[in-house]
C-alpha cells in the first residue's frame, strides 16, 4: 500500500506544532500510542 503523503517524522512534528498540538500528538497520530481507556493520570 502506498500513501499519497510521505513526510519524515520531523516534518510531521513541525505540522503538529504549527497546529498547537500537544507534544505526545506525534506518537498518538503516527504510531497509535494510546493509553488504556479510563486510566487516571
Amino acid at each position: 500500500m502506498t500513501f499519497p503523503i510521505q513526510k519524515t517524522p520531523a516534518q510531521w512534528q513541525a505540522v503538529l506544532q504549527d497546529k498547537g498540538a500537544e507534544p505526545v500528538a506525534l506518537q498518538v497520530t503516527r504510531h497509535a500510542a494510546t493509553e488504556r481507556p479510563f486510566t487516571p493520570r
